[in-house]
């Protein structure tokens, strides 16, 4: 009904037929904002009237698409994982990441970081998928133990049908990071966060497959720093304790205690 009124009112001021479909509009974001910019020209920009065309827009999308199957590549991007559980006596968990997508299982166990509560893993995993009635994508953080056998610290699992068909979430330009609670079966408290997003790429029939952006979520490398401290003079320096009311006064600078550096000895300060 709106859609009409708007077509009526476009007639109107520029005596010609309103240039899209629903279909159309409902085809590219190029076309959805080239809708928007018509609506502002008319005078029809008003913040409650947009909100509920993008509403009808984004669910005449998501209605045809769950009346076909389409076929889309999915990118699971795992930043890190804080406040991990251990499932070592006596030390850290030495986590590593095992991801399960349907029949298809990705393990990351060579990559184990050794007694470490807070791992920084900056991976990427791909997949395709099939929307909808896609399976769940399943994170593990799981625990690397060479003698006894890897212990699962905790899981967590994502509902990719309902990411896929969601108007809000498939109108952000960039998807958002999600910290995800990981539990154990054994507790209902958490075993820890890891920190994650996704991005899903749906793959048209009949046309080339488009190239899915990769992000270069590779840590910055560590470099080295030359720290240079220069002490001018003292002042006010303590004298207590000594007969004399005079002190041998140096200075000893560090960062940690295997790079110690001191100062010369002002031997008979009185003051600095």
């Amino acid at each position: 009904m709106i859609m009409t009124y708007i077509r009526q009112i476009y007639q109107k001021l520029y005596d010609s037929d309103f240039p899209f479909t629903l279909d159309q509009i409902t085809s590219s974001n190029s076309m959805q904002q080239q809708f928007i910019h018509i609506l502002e020209k008319i005078d029809c920009n008003k913040p409650r009237l947009i909100e509920f065309m993008k509403d009808e827009v984004y669910r005449n999308i998501i209605t045809k698409q769950l009346q076909t199957q389409t076929q889309a590549a999915i990118q699971l991007y795992v930043l890190e994982a804080f406040d991990l559980a251990s499932r070592d006596i006596g030390s850290f968990s030495d986590p590593y990441l095992l991801i399960t997508f349907g029949e298809k299982e990705i393990s990351d166990r060579d990559n184990y970081k050794l007694d470490e509560p807070n791992p920084k893993f900056n991976k990427l995993f791909e997949f395709v998928g099939s929307f909808p009635g896609s399976p769940p994508l399943e994170i593990r953080c799981m625990d690397f133990d060479d003698l006894f056998g890897d212990d699962l610290i905790g899981k967590t699992s994502i509902d990719l049908d309902d990411r896929f068909f969601s108007g809000d979430w498939q109108a952000l330009e960039e998807k958002p990071i999600e910290y995800r609670q990981i539990y154990h079966q054994s507790t209902s408290l958490s075993q820890g966060v890891v920190t994650c997003w996704l991005e899903i790429e749906p793959q048209t029939k009949g046309k080339k497959a488009k190239e899915q952006k990769k992000w270069n979520i590779e840590p910055e490398p560590v470099l080295d720093y030359e720290v240079r401290v220069c002490v001018m003079d003292t002042k006010n320096v303590p004298t207590d304790g000594d007969i004399e009311g005079v002190a041998d006064v140096f200075i000893k600078a560090y960062i940690d205690d295997k790079d110690k550096k001191t100062t010369d000895t002002h031997f008979r300060c009185q003051t600095g």
